[in-house]
């Protein structure tokens, strides 16, 4: 076991440094038109004691979490991959959301199916509320995933309610809130834009993240442009209550969040 880790660990360093495709060792095409150089602008930290969470930022205010290697997070990120989910889960029905911010209609498809056919990069011309997307609403046939996945040493798993998705290229979720929440990716980039409660973004519901980045996202002043970064594996970022929040997958992504 200790050997495989190391192995795995080298082969996530020689990834991460561009070293070698990532579509190569996971199965995910995690290239992206979308990727952007831009500074994240929401607190970032390298280490961070539950203490320090609590004082500083439970229901406060967004933090990065970066270098978060916990235990268990690299056969985790295996058990990610492409080929591994299709062998050990792709005969299952997933439950699928319309990607607008209330997400209003549900639909069921077996896994490999979603993968084979519907992850596939975003359209600009197809509104939010006809996009499919994969993310909560899981099966309790995908509990042998869940149940293994290193749950954030700032809450507990009695406390946490996973939620497993994964989506293609500039695909994600418009402006919405909802309660506290951890999240992180496995494979590919987030792009997360957030605003605090008290200033509500302006947006369309049914219009994609990617036709709000493209579209509205340019008009906006700096000091009208909603708090951002781009969330990489090894990154967890932590959101608190009622802030406004969208999303945008930068390739194929395979993506968790802990509402806590």
């Amino acid at each position: 076991n200790k050997m495989r880790f190391l192995l795995f660990s080298l082969i996530w360093v020689l990834v991460s440094g561009d070293l070698i495709p990532e579509r190569l060792i996971s199965g995910w095409d995690t290239s992206s038109k979308y990727h952007a150089d831009v500074p994240c602008t929401i607190r970032r930290v390298s280490q961070l004691s539950v203490e320090e969470f609590q004082e500083k930022f439970y229901e406060k205010e967004p933090v990065v979490v970066s270098n978060y290697h916990p235990e268990g997070i690299v056969e985790w990120r295996r058990l990610c991959e492409k080929q591994q989910l299709l062998q050990s889960f792709g005969s299952i029905p997933v439950t699928l959301s319309s990607a607008n911010s209330y997400s209003y209609e549900k639909k069921d498809v077996l896994l490999s199916t979603y993968i084979a056919e519907m992850m596939h990069p975003q359209d600009i011309n197809v509104s939010a509320d006809k996009t499919w997307y994969h993310f909560g609403n899981n099966s309790p046939l995908l509990e042998p995933l869940l149940s293994q996945y290193p749950i954030p040493p700032w809450t507990t798993r009695t406390n946490a309610s996973l939620s497993w998705g994964l989506a293609g290229d500039g695909s994600g979720v418009p402006f919405h809130i909802h309660g506290a929440v951890w999240a992180e990716v496995m494979h590919g980039h987030k792009w997360w834009f957030l605003t605090p409660p008290v200033y509500k973004p302006d947006w369309e519901p049914n219009l994609t993240t990617l036709h709000w980045l493209l579209n509205s996202y340019p008009q906006l002043s700096d000091d009208e442009k909603p708090q951002q970064c781009i969330l990489a594996p090894g990154d967890i970022l932590y959101i608190p209550s009622s802030w406004y929040h969208a999303t945008l997958n930068l390739g194929q992504t395979v993506f968790i969040s802990a509402f806590v």
